[in-house]
């Protein structure tokens, strides 16, 4: 799955992809041997998806200008949606987190703008940037898409079966 993920990640032109490891860092470093990924481990995962945000902001280069921000358990979110939501990024029009939407209900990746880094290295938690969000509806744009890809994640096993 993770895999699946990240080679999806990859042929998007999002770069560079930056992998946060917590649980099953060697499981998950073996079954992405030879992607070209950063890895960036995370020790306190445990403490929420917030630790792994964190990790992976602070592992970004000052010329990055934008972060998409994908979960490793969503491989159903196509190359094609990633480069279709990195399109949708346009500080200047206003677009500054984008955010895709399924049949009205918000979904996974999001992409922020720089200017939320500082804010997003702060999360605690077991959340992810939902926190500071909806303090922001002036510059977010919810773009609609055809899949429920980005509603569907699978953290279980009952989840992951049902998937096959």
């Amino acid at each position: 799955m993770i895999a699946q993920t990240v080679d999806h990640a990859l042929a998007s032109t999002a770069h560079p992809v930056i992998v946060v490891t917590g649980h099953q860092a060697q499981n998950i470093k073996a079954a992405l041997t030879n992607k070209q990924v950063q890895f960036v481990h995370e020790a306190d995962y445990a403490k929420g998806m917030s630790h792994s945000v964190r990790a992976g902001i602070r592992a970004l280069t000052a010329e990055i200008d934008a972060v998409l921000i994908c979960l490793g358990d969503m491989p159903l979110v196509e190359p094609a949606m990633l480069r279709h939501i990195m399109s949708l990024y346009a500080p200047a029009r206003g677009h500054e987190i984008i955010i895709p939407t399924f049949e009205g209900q918000r979904g996974n990746p999001v992409l922020w703008g720089k200017r939320f880094f500082f804010q997003l290295q702060n999360l605690s938690g077991d959340r992810g940037g939902g926190q500071i969000m909806h303090h922001y509806s002036d510059v977010l744009l919810e773009c609609q898409v055809s899949t429920d890809g980005v509603r569907r994640d699978f953290d279980t096993f009952e989840k992951l079966a049902a998937l096959f």
